[in-house]
């Protein structure tokens, strides 16, 4: 990942000192990380968010992903998850910037390992339920078992 002193040293060499100006913004959008992204029927999966943007909407991205899901090419700083930038399909024309669905909003503010940790802690909790869940169930059979045994044993001798 280029950072602001390798762009500049690496302008000065090739460009013999005179250097091209950029908008900040673009110095920022190419300073960002890049990975593939899974659009599906409830959004844009990303590292465990789901994210929407109006283009998406009116291209039907999420209708065309119930039938076939399909990745994308995003642009995201690792520090905050509230938007990620969604490349265009084509590899043409600009970003479109997409932010969380009501889905994931209870990331709001977090960053991507605070995310990932957060859902590693739910399964770890999903896992105990399960098997404190399984337990009982176990523990529910061993009590009643004999009680049941005992009833079908006299309704065997009533009925003889």
């Amino acid at each position: 990942c280029p950072s602001p002193v390798q762009l500049w040293n690496h302008g000065i060499i090739t460009r013999a000192g005179v250097l091209t100006r950029f908008s900040e913004e673009k110095v920022r959008f190419e300073l960002l990380r890049q990975d593939k992204a899974i659009v599906t029927e409830h959004g844009i999966e990303f590292n465990g968010c789901f994210y929407s943007c109006p283009e998406a909407i009116t291209q039907k991205w999420f209708e065309t992903a119930r039938k076939s899901r399909f990745k994308v090419l995003v642009s995201f700083d690792p520090r905050l998850v509230d938007q990620i930038y969604v490349h265009a399909l084509d590899g043409k024309g600009q970003p479109l910037l997409a932010s969380l669905t009501e889905r994931s909003g209870k990331y709001s503010s977090f960053s991507f390992d605070e995310v990932k940790y957060y859902e590693c802690l739910r399964q770890q909790v999903r896992r105990a339920s399960e098997h404190e869940r399984l337990q009982n169930t176990v523990n529910f059979r061993e009590k009643t078992q004999p009680v049941i045994e005992a009833a079908q044993k006299r309704l065997k001798a009533t009925q003889c």
